[in-house]
């Protein structure tokens, strides 16, 4: 393992004091970390205080307008001065080890743009509620990405800072799903990798992004991230490269305030998490984390599911 710190980390914020000093920590804990931008949006919880009270050379505070995470991110690119890049959001963790393994897999492969592991869903304790990608095989994901699938988070990705910058950095007409809009477009230009490895613990939380947004903009946002993929496959280019993107949803009261709750989030990722389980034979395990799924949010099911499973259970073997 080079002993080089040439890993830059951009760290998009606002009013994330309850969760950021551990975020930064658990980044600063790495192998090869050159440095740790901090693009801080407007806060008025005292988060530049936490950042403040962090007494490491390597960690930068730049000042962002609060005009969207991928105008943030642009900032934190140009300052940048790494030759591996990672975003990470202000409420989520790094797991200890990743990046070095991540980076000897840059090296190893020059072919490779971007190499990508498994991730957690956590709460807002650090307790893990769901793992994802674990049971995918190592191997490539540019095939899917090229059809505009993601098959983990973009915040698992180590990425050349070079491949970013030539692809003009995020787009800043996403308001969001832009960690979905990057991976899509990085495949365009060489390959992504994929290790079983997990790589990120994603947290939900009340307060974040995810949970503020209306429902109509998210999932706006991620069906073109998706489209534009397809279309550059079949085309070469997009609407939004082309400077004719879709029109944008019109927001009223009842879809204006329509954000998604993080309890459903949670119930959703519990409930997927238990059919991976009792599929892959774990019967026991899957009937518990689909009861937990339905006390987390009862409103959302109907207990159809634990039902289901309960009833192959009692079904005679062929």
């Amino acid at each position: 393992m080079s002993d080089l710190q040439d890993i830059s980390i951009i760290v998009p914020a606002k009013n994330n004091r309850d969760t950021i000093g551990a975020t930064i920590n658990s980044v600063l804990d790495q192998d090869g970390i050159g440095e740790v931008i901090v693009c801080l949006a407007p806060s008025d919880d005292g988060t530049d205080d936490i950042l403040r009270g962090i007494k490491d050379p390597r960690l930068r505070l730049l000042d962002d307008p609060g005009q969207g995470i991928s105008l943030a991110m642009n900032i934190g690119i140009a300052a940048a001065t790494g030759t591996y890049f990672s975003k990470i959001d202000a409420d989520d963790l790094v797991p200890s080890g990743r990046f070095g393994w991540q980076r000897d897999a840059l090296l190893r492969s020059p072919d490779l743009v971007a190499i990508s592991g498994s991730y957690q869903a956590i709460d807002e304790k650090g307790s893990v509620i769901a793992n994802f990608a674990e049971d995918r095989d190592a191997g490539l994901i540019t095939p899917d990405l090229l059809q505009g699938e993601t098959p983990t988070h973009f915040g698992t990705y180590l990425t050349r800072l070079d491949a970013i910058r030539g692809i003009g950095g995020f787009r800043e007409w996403f308001v969001t799903a832009e960690d979905i809009d990057m991976p899509l477009r990085l495949a365009n230009i060489g390959e992504v990798g994929f290790e079983p490895i997990t790589s990120y613990q994603y947290r939900i939380r009340g307060s974040s992004i995810t949970h503020n947004q209306p429902n109509v903009l998210r999932v706006f946002y991620e069906k073109n991230a998706r489209e534009f993929a397809l279309q550059r496959v079949r085309c070469g280019v997009d609407d939004l490269m082309q400077g004719q993107p879709p029109d944008l949803p019109t927001l009223n009261k009842v879809n204006g305030s329509d954000a998604k709750c993080p309890h459903d989030q949670i119930a959703g990722f519990l409930e997927a998490q238990s059919w991976r389980s009792f599929n892959k034979g774990q019967r026991l395990q899957g009937i518990a984390l689909m009861s937990k799924s339905i006390k987390t949010q009862p409103k959302m099911s109907n207990g159809r599911g634990l039902m289901v499973m309960l009833l192959k259970c009692l079904r005679p073997k062929q």
